[in-house]
């Protein structure tokens, strides 16, 4: 089953997924990479079932788009934890607020269109984190000539050691 594509919003979604997404994988860093590639996965995810066994669904709990929305925030909270950016915190923070609206569908009486909002908006806004965090990468690669893409393991052995 095809997207909606005479609606603008899901049209536009679908240009920058499939046009903005590989220019930030080619001309971003790692962490923008892995970001990428954390929304392939998603894609995967949604798309297999709904292609084969199940439609959308927002008159109740979408679990396929749960499950979706679930592994993407781990993997841009995995990432925010080993990243030298700021984006992947407010990626992982934004995907976490999209995993909340499942939860707010299931426990409340919330509208259909809100809680596909709750599903949309905040993983549009992580796309454009991504394309965002790959425009910043070019800019310090121009500016400071490198932009080291992870915290130093040795980093996490000493906070350890503090801890202690």
């Amino acid at each position: 089953m095809l997207p909606d594509f005479s609606h603008l919003g899901i049209a536009i979604f679908y240009v920058v997924f499939f046009g903005g997404l590989p220019l930030a994988a080619w001309f971003g860093g790692a962490p923008e990479r892995w970001g990428v590639a954390a929304f392939a996965g998603m894609l995967i995810v949604q798309g297999l079932p709904y292609g084969l066994l199940v439609d959308p669904t927002y008159n109740s709990v979408d679990l396929v788009v749960l499950i979706s929305d679930v592994l993407a925030f781990a993997a841009f909270f995995a990432i925010a934890l080993n990243a030298r950016r700021v984006w992947p915190l407010f990626a992982a923070s934004l995907q976490l607020i999209s995993v909340l609206g499942h939860f707010a569908r299931g426990v409340t009486d919330i509208i259909g269109f809100s809680y596909s909002l709750l599903n949309s908006v905040p993983t549009t806004l992580v796309m454009l984190l991504v394309l965002a965090g790959a425009v910043l990468h070019q800019m310090r690669l121009r500016r400071r000539g490198e932009d080291p893409d992870w915290v130093p393991f040795r980093q996490y052995s000493e906070f350890r050691e503090l801890a202690t």
